[in-house]
Formats: structure tokens, C-alpha cells, sequence
């Protein structure tokens, strides 16, 4: 089908200030001389952010260089090899002592394709991806900035390596080699958003994250259980959002940039601002998007097989206290697909010393109604069902206090120390055609988890030990009513989870390990231990009467995998992996009561088990061409156990119930 062309303008500001230039002489007399060093592209001699630097002796110090290119390296010693890292340009590995000696600048040589990108996800620090056996797929800033993505959904389609399944323009459901929804993972800064109504079914939680302030993301491949635990079965999306930039001088600094966005095939309005304000110990980032999508226009041209494709030929409008069946004068128009979302990010960072760093995170997401398209157009004996059938606004927010410890002791060279809590609100609102009711159905649940993540390096630099601890409680809560629209009368319907308050507790211990055999080969091995409880309530049996009144489960799983990356040279790279994963039942899959389809009921089931994959692949990187070409090559085979799939069920002796007013199997 060809899809009828559409158009996107796009503005953007910048603003760079720097001022108020303060008067600290005191507290100079006391400040010890501070080395650093300045990173300039060899094309535009403009400085370069986010570069990686590492000790080539002592892999473990690290530093990230800042909006001005700068890199303080203090905390290397004079005759360290510093090893310069940032995708997109060559790696440099020189002596510290020659960067002072010309001037302490670096100038960097593109590269466009490189065997030598850092990535965070594999082991939740910054690795080599020479030295990681998964297949990952890295982000980078500068692509989401020049690919312009309406959403975090369509940012991840663009991959190419990404499929997403939408019902709505509210929507985009991520699938990874056969898995989707609770089956694969999404973190934001190190926080798992995975909570325990996530479904089997299509999920767009990936939109509550603004893709206007990413500073990157990487998609793992396969199994992520050892390192993230439930959910990881077919991959992990780990999401980095940017960082607040420190300024190195005695100067406040104030930079910011502003973005405005207009698409014309969805009439798309989005606004975008964010502002970095920093002094030397302390910085802020603040971030605000909003996006309006108007409905959805769809393309004209049509094979000739399949003429009324994608037409809205007619829709269903309130008039006057009735339902009426009205014609669409443009059938090309998705009359009620639209909506809008707002999203605010802000982070604060305190710098205490070079080994102690403070970063509290406040994000917020909301939308408007998010109406369910393929819902308004479901039809039954030729004719429109719904009236009505969108999601209630739906907002999710993040509180995360972040403690980053950059010291070496005996148990670790550095340590990351995270406390978080999540907020989420959803629902679903529903009425038939001709029906004054509206059915509503709301859900509200609260995350509160707890990492703690280290890494250590041995005397030999050649093992490198990561190791840590999560623990996560959810708390949900599932409210129900009707309400009559012409006299607004309040009703009681049954809900979609159990009534009485319901939660989830999971615990876990983890340990990874790397080790350079030699300059050619890397092993790498892990091994976790997860401890998952339910508890869900059944109080009102008005609507079904349960056989039960509460569900407990408990449920372990140990996950492991083991790995090798072998370097023949430095244009190739040949990997092997294997890695298992495991999903505990949530409340969803355990208590969740709706239809999945006219007929079709879905009822609870407290004799669920958790589902288990095991994953084998190998792979090969080769750069052709004077690094002109890279061809990636990965196969992979995944096998599932203890399925949690949808089947024919007796429910108190019976295969069908009355559901809704249908008779439903």
C-alpha cells in the first residue's frame, strides 16, 4: 500500500549563556590546582561531550567529559595511558604526560563505524562492547536528534531492529525476537519500569518516556535476567535520560535549548524545552515537552484489492442525548485517534568531592484520553459496537535518589546506591452504542525498589567483578463504577484486577564476572537468584463468585549465562552466548478478569508458574571498506518452557460465564 506523504518542521534554538561571574577568593586560597584536559573534534574544533576516559592501567577510574569538552583527570596518575573513548570517533589511547605537553587538548578523528563503543547495559556499567557476548543495539544522542521521533515507540521502530505494535496513536508496543509486553523490560536510569499489571497483552508505557531528553538508549537482545531479573525474557530496553553538566569554572553557567516540531499527518504540535543551570559542585536540568496529536490521517492510494483499506467510513456522535451513525466526509481522516501528553524531567546533582556525587531525578509523565482506535471501529453484525472506548489519562512518575561512590576499598572500586519510587495511575472507559452507561475502571500502583550496584577490579587488571542486590514492592489497587451520562448516576461494576489490595515483593542477589584471557579473548559469566511473592484479595464476589477468597504464590528462579568475545583483529569480532531467563506471574497474569475479545473471557488462575527461555547465539562483526562498512551477522535459537498462555478453563464447573451481557467462553 502506498502511504500518502507527509511532512515534519522543525526549529530549533539554542542558548548558551555564561555569567555571573562571582567573586570566591577566599575559597580559591584553599582550592588545590585541578588538571584537565579539553576534547576537540579534528573536523569543526568543537568540543565534545560525553567522552569516555579511562585509565588504560586501571580501567575502573573514569571520566566523562562535560558541554566544553573537559575532562577532569585528577584522579589518574602521572604516568597513566589514558584510553579515550566516544562513539563516533576513534579510540585514542596516549600518555597523559604528552597531552600536557601540548597544551592539554586532544583533538579526536572521526569514525563513523567502530568496533570500540562503550555501553552501559550488559553489566549496568560502562563496558567495551569488544568485551560484551550480547547482541546490543546503542542509541546514540545525536541520532535521536536527527531522526526526530514523535515518540520513545517510533524512536525504537526506527532502529530498524525494533518492531512496535500499535492499536493507537497513543501507543507503541515493543516486540524482541518473538517477545513483547511483560516479556521484555524497559529501565529509565537504572529503574526497572516493569510493574505488576504490566500484560501480555500490547502495552504503550515505552511513550511515558520523552525521547526530546534522551541522552541514549541500548536494546539488549535476549535473556537480561541475570543482571534485571523477571521480565527479561526476549531483551532489555535501558534508557539513559542526559545528565546535568557541571561547569568547571567560577562562573554560573546557563545553557538550554528549545525545539518546536509541526507534522502535517497528524497535524502534530510539539513544543520542547530544557535548561541547564551549574555551578562547580552543584547542577540542574530541567525539561518540559508537550505534544498534541490531532487524528490520524491515513494514505490515499489504495491497491485495488483491498479498496476500503484504512477508511473511517463512518464514525458514532452524541447528538442531543442520542447515539447517531454519522459519515465521515473524509474517510481518509481516523475520527477520534487523537491526543496529547505532557512531560517534565528534573534532575539535580550535587558533585562532594571526586568520589561522592548526589542526583535526585522528579519525572513526570501524563496524557490526555487516549482513545483505542481499533476498539471505535470493531463492528458487530455490521455494525459500529462502541460509542465509546478509550484509555483514562494515564500518568506515570518517577522519584529516584541516586549515591555514586567512585572509591577504592577492599569490596569495591566504585558503587552505585539507588532508592526509587514509581507512581502509576491507568484506566480504561468504555460504552456501547445506544448505551447511556459508561463503564470505568481505574488502576493505581506504587513501586518502591531499592539497588544497590558494584563493581571491582583485581591487582591483575585482567578480572573485573560486578555484583549487587534489588529489591522491589508493588502495590496495586483496582477501583470500578459506572456512571449514567444523561443523569450521572453512579453505578457497580466488577473490576479488572482483585478489589482488596494486592502486592508483589521481589528480593534478589546478583554477581558477573569478566575476565581477560588476553588481548583477543574475553569470558564473561553471571549468576542470580530472584525471590518473588504474591498476595492478591478477593473481597466482592457480587459480580463472580470466586472459589477463593485470596491468592498467595512464591516463587525462585536462578538464572545464569556464560559468554566469550574473541578479537582476531582489530576489524573483527566473534561472539557466543548463553543465557537463561525467567518471567514470575503477576498480578495481571494471577488476578485479572476482562474480555480479550467478544466471546472470550479471560478469568484469574492461582496456579500459575513462573516461564522460563533459554537462549543460544553466536555472532560475527567484520569492518570492510577502510571501516567504510560494517556487516553484523547473529543467530540466534530461544526456547520457552512454562508458557503462560491463554486457554480453554472451567470456572466453578462451568466454560462459559455471562460477562458484559455476553455469553463469553
Amino acid at each position: 500500500m502506498k502511504i500518502k506523504g507527509a511532512f515534519t518542521i522543525l526549529i530549533i534554538l539554542l542558548v548558551k549563556t555564561v555569567g555571573y561571574n562571582a567573586d570566591f577568593e577566599i575559597l580559591k586560597n584553599f582550592q588545590q590546582p585541578v588538571k584537565e584536559i579539553t576534547l576537540l573534534s579534528a573536523v569543526d574544533n568543537k568540543p565534545i561531550k560525553g567522552v569516555v576516559v579511562r585509565g588504560k592501567s586501571n580501567p575502573t577510574l573514569v571520566g566523562i567529559s562535560d558541554a566544553q569538552g573537559k575532562v577532569n583527570i585528577s584522579q589518574f596518575e602521572e604516568d597513566e595511558t589514558l584510553v579515550i573513548n566516544h562513539l563516533g570517533y576513534a579510540v585514542t589511547t596516549i600518555l597523559i604526560e604528552q597531552i600536557l605537553s601540548q597544551g592539554g587538548t586532544v583533538f579526536l578523528e572521526e569514525s563513523i563505524l567502530s568496533l570500540e563503543e562503550v555501553v552501559l547495559s550488559a553489566n549496568k556499567w560502562e563496558q567495551e562492547k569488544k568485551h560484551i557476548p550480547n547482541q546490543i543495539t546503542a542509541i546514540r544522542a545525536k541520532d535521536i536528534a536527527f531522526k526526530n521521533p514523535q515518540t520513545t515507540a517510533d524512536l525504537l521502530q526506527q532502529t530498524g531492529q525494533v518492531f512496535i505494535q500499535k492499536s493507537q496513536q497513543g501507543g507503541g508496543s515493543p516486540m524482541i525476537r518473538g517477545f513483547s509486553a511483560n516479556s521484555i523490560l524497559i529501565v529509565i536510569d537504572g529503574v526497572r519500569m516493569n510493574n505488576a499489571i504490566y500484560r501480555s497483552g500490547n502495552l504503550q508505557n515505552v511513550i511515558s518516556l520523552d525521547a526530546n531528553i534522551l541522552g541514549g538508549a541500548e536494546v539488549v537482545f535476549g535473556p537480561g535476567s541475570v543482571m534485571y531479573g523477571s521480565d527479561a525474557l526476549g531483551g532489555v530496553m535501558d534508557f539513559h535520560t542526559r545528565n546535568p553538566e557541571y561547569n568547571n569554572e567560577e562562573k554560573l553557567l546557563l545553557e538550554g535549548s528549545f525545539m518546536g516540531r509541526y507534522a502535517s499527518a497528524n497535524n502534530e504540535l510539539t513544543g520542547h524545552l530544557d535548561l541547564n543551570v551549574a555551578g562547580k559542585k552543584w547542577a540542574l536540568l530541567t525539561s518540559f515537552t508537550h505534544s498534541d496529536f490531532s487524528d490520524l490521517r491515513s494514505g490515499a492510494n489504495r491497491p485495488a484489492t483491498y479498496p476500503e483499506f484504512g477508511k473511517r467510513l463512518t464514525y458514532i456522535s452524541r447528538i442531543e442525548g442520542e447515539d447517531e451513525v454519522i459519515e465521515n466526509n473524509d474517510p481518509n481522516i481516523q475520527k477520534f485517534s487523537g491526543y496529547s501528553q505532557l512531560n517534565l524531567l528534573n534532575k539535580l546533582s550535587f558533585k562532594a568531592n571526586d568520589h561522592l556525587a548526589f542526583t535526585y531525578s522528579l519525572h513526570h509523565s501524563a496524557t490526555s484520553n487516549v482513545p483505542r482506535y481499533d476498539r471505535l471501529i470493531e463492528r458487530r453484525d455490521g455494525n459500529l459496537r462502541n460509542a465509546e472506548w478509550y484509555y483514562a489519562p494515564q500518568s506515570w512518575q518517577l522519584h529516584a535518589l541516586k549515591t555514586d561512590i567512585n572509591y577504592k576499598t577492599h569490596l569495591f572500586d566504585r558503587v552505585k546506591n539507588t532508592f526509587a519510587f514509581q507512581n502509576v495511575q491507568e484506566g480504561r472507559n468504555d460504552r456501547r452504542f445506544a448505551s447511556s452507561t459508561l463503564r470505568r475502571r481505574i488502576e493505581k500502583v506504587n513501586v518502591y525498589s531499592w539497588n544497590l550496584d558494584a563493581e571491582k577490579t583485581f591487582a591483575n587488571k585482567k578480572f573485573e567483578l560486578f555484583y549487587g542486590t534489588e529489591v522491589v514492592h508493588n502495590t496495586v489497587d483496582s477501583e470500578a463504577n459506572t456512571i449514567n451520562i444523561d443523569t450521572e448516576e453512579i453505578g457497580n461494576t466488577s473490576t479488572r484486577y482483585p478489589d482488596g489490595s494486592s502486592t508483589v515483593t521481589s528480593v534478589a542477589l546478583y554477581s558477573s564476572a569478566k575476565y581477560l584471557l588476553s588481548e583477543k579473548i574475553t569470558i564473561t559469566s553471571g549468576l542470580r537468584y530472584s525471590y518473588v511473592s504474591l498476595d492478591a484479595n478477593f473481597v466482592d464476589k457480587s459480580f463472580f463468585p470466586f472459589p477463593y477468597d485470596e491468592v498467595s504464590l512464591t516463587t525462585g528462579a536462578l538464572n545464569g549465562n556464560l559468554g566469550f568475545t574473541f578479537r582476531p583483529n582489530n576489524k573483527t569480532q566473534i561472539n557466543f552466548n548463553l543465557s537463561n531467563g525467567f518471567r514470575a506471574p503477576n498480578i495481571d497474569d494471577v488476578g485479572k478478569l476482562f474480555d480479550s475479545e467478544p466471546g472470550n473471557v479471560v478469568v484469574p488462575n492461582p496456579d500459575l508458574k513462573p516461564e522460563n527461555s533459554y537462549n543460544i547465539e553466536g555472532g560475527i562483526s567484520r569492518l570492510l571498506f577502510s571501516d567504510r562498512l560494517k556487516v553484523d551477522f547473529t543467530i540466534f535459537y530461544s526456547r520457552l518452557t512454562d508458557a503462560m498462555v491463554r486457554r480453554p478453563f472451567l470456572f466453578n464447573q462451568q466454560d462459559s460465564i455471562l460477562y458484559d451481557g455476553t455469553l463469553s467462553q
